[in-house]
């Protein structure tokens, strides 16, 4: 799954002028108003979490799962959208606890598949994990590249092979746990000694 993600606009001037999003992102979670490409390749802001009833209960989804997706009646009709980011968050179970780990592509500019409804909100397509990061979870958010973004949008499909560009990843604070913190020291990286060894502070500073 996918829970926490980054966007950095300062240094992307195709975005920072597009008013959407005034600064960079570095903990963004569930129901936040996240920047989208919808139909027509147009930018746009929505809701992060679609609202479905599920087996009659009302509940706020955030991910969706590739292999199903279109199984599924609550997803099969609604448009792809593709999730715009620099990175994310997964978390890792080490004994009983769960540690952060932050995932990029030398900062390059990614797109997460996703579907939307109009109005009531988005969640981003995920996917079985790459064998080299499968260690810390077993799912990903569907990366695309230009060309991948137009088969998505348009059919709902990506070319087989994965993105060229290998996913880097390294553990953060525990503090990007808490959807209020926010900042560039969420994704600096932590020693492996400092690995789950008082953190449990950075939740409250």
């Amino acid at each position: 799954m996918c829970g926490r993600y980054t966007l950095s606009i300062s240094n992307r001037p195709e975005l920072n002028t597009l008013g959407l999003q005034s600064t960079d992102r570095y903990n963004i979670a569930p129901q936040s108003q996240v920047m989208t490409v919808i139909e027509g390749h147009e930018f746009d802001m929505q809701r992060w979490g679609l609202e479905l009833a599920i087996a009659g209960v009302p509940r706020l989804v955030s991910n969706a799962r590739s292999e199903t997706l279109f199984d599924k009646r609550s997803f099969r009709s609604l448009p792809r959208c593709a999730f715009v980011a620099d990175g994310w968050y997964e978390w890792q179970r080490i004994n009983g606890a769960r540690q952060p780990w932050y995932h990029h592509m030398e900062g390059r500019l990614l797109y997460f598949a996703g579907v939307y409804d109009p109005g009531n909100g988005c969640a981003i397509v995920t996917e079985s994990a790459e064998q080299r990061i499968r260690h810390i979870h077993c799912r990903q958010p569907m990366l695309l590249d230009g060309e991948d973004l137009e088969l998505w949008m348009r059919e709902g499909t990506r070319r087989a092979r994965r993105l060229a560009s290998p996913i880097e990843c390294y553990p953060v604070a525990q503090k990007v746990g808490n959807a209020r913190i926010e900042g560039p020291e969420l994704i600096q990286p932590i020693s492996s000694f400092a690995m789950l060894e008082g953190q449990t502070q950075d939740l409250f500073d």
